[in-house]
């Protein structure tokens, strides 16, 4: 399977507009441009789309975001002490 869009490889470049080939579970290859050769599989993506070729978790929990750091506590502590207290106020 080919993947096509915007390629995001550094996050201080602009991305640019290239593929990466999917083989099983796995990024076999990639490049910039348009893709080398004919595929036997399902091309998908397009122009518009953004390609992060790595795992990326990019969601947010917004009400924590000024609540960053443990500062000492363990886990629970700091969930008890700082996180909860900070959600519940949002």
């Amino acid at each position: 399977m080919i993947v096509t869009g915007k390629l995001l490889t550094d996050p201080t470049v602009e991305p640019e507009t290239g593929w990466v080939r999917i083989e099983g579970s796995r990024i076999v290859e990639m490049a910039w441009g348009s893709p080398r050769y004919d595929v036997d599989g399902p091309v998908l993506g397009g122009a518009d789309r953004l390609i992060v070729p790595a795992f990326t978790d990019a969601h947010v929990h917004l009400p924590q975001i000024d609540s960053v750091g443990a500062d000492g506590l363990g886990l629970l502590d700091w969930l008890e002490r700082v996180i909860y207290p900070a959600e519940s106020w949002w």
